[in-house]
């Protein structure tokens, strides 16, 4: 089986150092670094599961969702429920998202949904049906415009797409994910798309993401520097893997040392 593809991009948290202390060497000599290290890589990957899109609830009076949560996520030390933040704004050709919309939120365990939501038109209704025990916080300036339903949903794909197909008569989308923290949806129908959604694993759209950041192994080096009034970070990329299709784009996060 081919293995699943995925949007990546870099993230460089570059952390300033007033003083290297015993990490110093000279001259430099490239070992793993660890997390004293003030330059750090990590990897984030968009990707789903598996999923399905479709034009179905085209003629319909709302647009219908779907996300089905895989695997559990370690509990906080407080024992508060996890927090997943689900993004949403239109697609491209669509300057304002004008229809309301319907979530089925399904998770292996409560959650807190926080929806940040982008260029959704105000003053429409939007419900959201998740697991029990899980709550939604609707994060927009018409945040009372929306309705949370609690209920116990299929946790099979087929048996939650079908369980949605006989509630609302179609679905929009469909998107089977490993536990995340960030979800990004761009609602919005594309009518050139089939009638109805059926579930494939090899299903990868740039509409529906889970985003997974992972450490990126790396080696450095710190030097001791006469100059205490500047800092000089020199920081060398190897070339992305060859038989990647998608450009890989590099952020760097540049914020002062926390004090410990």
């Amino acid at each position: 089986m081919a293995q699943k593809s995925h949007f990546p991009w870099t993230l460089l948290a570059v952390c300033c150092l007033t003083n290297a202390g015993p990490m110093s060497r000279s001259p430099c000599e490239l070992l793993p670094v660890g997390t004293g290290h003030p330059v750090q890589a990590v990897t984030k990957n968009y990707t789903v599961m598996s999923g399905c899109a479709s034009r179905g609830t085209a003629t319909l009076p709302q647009e219908v969702h779907v996300i089905n949560l895989r695997e559990h996520a370690p509990e906080s030390p407080d024992n508060t429920p996890v927090k997943v933040e689900l993004h949403l704004k239109p697609i491209q050709s669509m300057l304002h998202h004008q229809k309301p919309l319907v979530f089925l939120l399904n998770s292996p365990q409560p959650l807190i949904w926080n929806v940040k939501a982008e260029n959704l038109e105000l003053h429409i209704r939007h419900t959201f049906h998740v697991s029990r025990g899980s709550e939604v916080h609707f994060q927009q300036r018409n945040s009372s415009l929306f309705t949370q339903v609690q209920e116990n949903l299929p946790h099979g794909n087929g048996h939650l797409l079908k369980y949605a197909q006989e509630k609302y008569g179609a679905v929009t989308s469909f998107s089977e994910l490993r536990m995340t923290r960030a979800i990004y949806i761009k609602v919005g129908e594309d009518l050139g798309l089939s009638d109805t959604c059926e579930i494939d694993s090899s299903f990868l759209s740039l509409k529906y993401l889970g985003s997974y950041e992972e450490p990126q192994a790396s080696r450095g080096c710190v030097l001791s520097a006469p100059e205490k009034n500047r800092e000089v970070h020199i920081i060398e990329l190897q070339s992305p893997d060859s038989s990647s299709s998608y450009q890989v784009e590099v952020f760097v996060d540049i914020k002062p040392l926390k004090e410990s």
